[in-house]
């Protein structure tokens, strides 16, 4: 049979509705929003038809049809998506033929969790879909069959989780909560379809990652409220556009302290035009809101839910009053559906740029450096950093830059460290260990130099130094938060902007980020690289390593 799209079918919205219990989907021409209306009960009321009535923000999103590719939702927490996109999923699979789809979660137990309290109940409030439901082995936890289509309900945790199944469409619930690594190996197995569909949705952490970066790289839609005074379309912005009487800082300087000091329920959105009120009513009026897309050319579809566009159930003077519950970051990401940057989940390029202070003529040519330390992330191009200890606990970067193997002395890298080595007379050097673990075995033979392992210790020290094998093993998280917090504290001097390499640093520095990654064993937090560019920031963090093994960890 031929492959039908955007065939979201049925009679009219009464008569398909009225004659649901038919399993014979009648085919035609409605939008998805509209198959849902004529296919699906209220879930909190089975004798009524699905609605979007305070919902309205949802349909621009579920209505993008088979030739938009990827849509990417950013947005708070509580706003009905994933309520949506089920039986967004669930229509697609009942009016498609012979398709595979996945929905995807961060974990094996969420997902079969999920399957139990949202897929089956979501089935069961649309008699065209659950009567086109198989009842056979394809109805299980983890897979349901509509019709002639398959639909799998999987995590993210098992690194086998995407194997062996080829896919039309792929739904990502949670995108940032889950392990980005897995969610790769999911979208090569659309690689043979034709339609290579993606449908992804989470509440923000970090900037640059996850759905926040899939949200920037996108036609960046934001729903707009027209005035009721000024007549004139805006763009709201919490921390510039809510007024919070009585508190007399910025807006983004609210912290759970300030409740109680202040009447957060009177606090008001303010028109960025005219700075007249704009009222929940108008906010709530879908005569007077529009998604309008920044880049609306762009090949992915992006789109930004604040909680203002469900304005019903989330009360503004709520909102604010539900910082007592979170810890700031969560606050922002959850609550307000913004990514969030700190000290404590990223190296902050801000305070890199303020301590750019050690000028062309201050870097020392590595023959009159004594009492460094050497750091040499290893690869076909090898980053290499040498710190010297300075006044006030701090690091001084003498020395940085790439080394390309085949360029070297009979290919030797590591003969050409060691001669490093030994001009410096460094206190104590760290290469790591892989994809050439010769290298560090040349120096470990020599004694001058160890190999770096990451790992977990099984000790309470962050670093174990093997002075017989030569290798050290690192706890990866631990450490990273240990450099992470020496950097932000301005303990490392850095070369100025004239140095070639300071801005690839920085940019390598920028992609680590601290995420929460949702496992077998529950919320993990770890250090992931947003991209495969980051050898600078691994090769600080062994010179790092092998500094603070003599100095009491930078004195932090």
């Amino acid at each position: 049979m031929a492959l039908r799209r955007n065939k979201y079918v049925s009679g009219t919205v009464a008569s398909t509705f009225i004659n649901s219990t038919k399993t014979q989907v009648d085919k035609s021409s409605l939008k998805p929003s509209e198959w849902l209306c004529a296919n699906f009960t209220d879930p909190k009321n089975d004798r009524l038809p699905w609605s979007f009535k305070d919902h309205e923000f949802q349909i621009d999103i579920i209505d993008c049809g088979d030739d938009i590719r990827e849509v990417a939702t950013l947005k708070c927490a509580q706003v009905g998506l994933s309520t949506l996109q089920i039986r967004g999923l669930l229509a697609f699979a009942a009016t498609h033929d012979y398709l595979k789809c996945a929905y995807v979660l961060p974990t094996a137990k969420f997902a079969t969790e999920f399957t139990q309290s949202r897929i089956n109940p979501a089935i069961q409030t649309s008699p065209v879909v659950s009567g086109m439901l198989r009842s056979s082995e394809a109805d299980s936890t983890s897979m349901k069959q509509i019709g002639n289509s398959f639909i799998l309900i999987r995590g993210t945790s098992g690194a086998t989780a995407a194997i062996s199944f080829d896919l039309d469409r792929i739904d990502t619930d949670e995108l940032d909560f889950c392990n980005q690594a897995t969610l790769s190996t999911y979208s090569s197995r659309l690689q043979h379809s034709d339609l290579k569909l993606r449908r992804d949705f989470s509440t923000p952490t970090l900037p640059g990652y996850g759905i926040s970066a899939a949200f920037e790289d996108s036609s960046q839609a934001r729903r707009l409220v027209k005035c009721e005074h000024c007549e004139q379309w805006v763009n709201l912005d919490f921390f510039a556009d809510v007024v919070i009487p009585g508190f007399d800082k910025p807006t983004s300087d609210f912290r759970r302290e300030d409740i109680g000091t202040i009447d957060v329920g009177s606090a008001w959105f303010k028109c960025p035009k005219c700075s007249k009120e704009i009222t929940p009513g108008v906010l709530s009026n879908p005569e007077r809101r529009a998604w309008v897309h920044k880049n609306p050319d762009h090949w992915r579809r992006g789109f930004a839910v604040s909680f203002w566009d469900v304005i019903r159930y989330n009360p503004l003077a709520e909102v604010l009053q539900s910082i007592r519950r979170y810890n700031y970051g969560d606050w922002v990401n959850f609550r307000l559906g913004l990514p969030y940057e700190s000290a404590e989940n990223s190296f902050m390029v801000s305070i890199i740029r303020r301590c750019m202070v050690v000028d062309d003529w201050e870097l020392l040519d590595t023959c009159a450096v004594s009492g460094c330390f050497i750091g040499v992330d290893l690869g076909k191009l090898s980053h290499v950093v040498v710190g010297v200890p300075a006044p006030g606990g701090c690091l001084r970067i003498v020395a940085m830059g790439v080394v390309t193997v085949d360029r070297l002395p009979d290919n030797n890298l590591g003969a050409w460290v060691a001669r490093l080595i030994q001009r410096t007379r460094a206190v104590k050097s760290v290469v790591d260990s892989m994809p050439d673990y010769s290298v560090s075995m040349y120096l470990a033979k020599r004694g001058i130099g160890y190999g770096a392992v990451y790992g977990s210790n099984s000790s309470l020290d962050i670093y174990a130094w093997n002075d017989e094998t030569g290798v050290v093993r690192i706890d990866r998280d631990l450490h990273f938060d240990d450099l992470a917090r020496y950097l932000n504290l301005g303990k490392i001097q850095f070369p100025t902007s004239s140095h070639p390499d300071m801005e690839t640093a920085i940019s390598h520095f920028s992609s680590m980020k601290k995420v929460r990654v949702q496992t077998a064993r529950g919320t993990e937090e770890k250090w992931v690289s947003t991209n495969s560019d980051d050898h600078f920031a691994h090769a600080f963090g062994y010179m790092f390593a092998a500094y603070s093994s003599v100095h009491a960890r930078g004195g932090i």
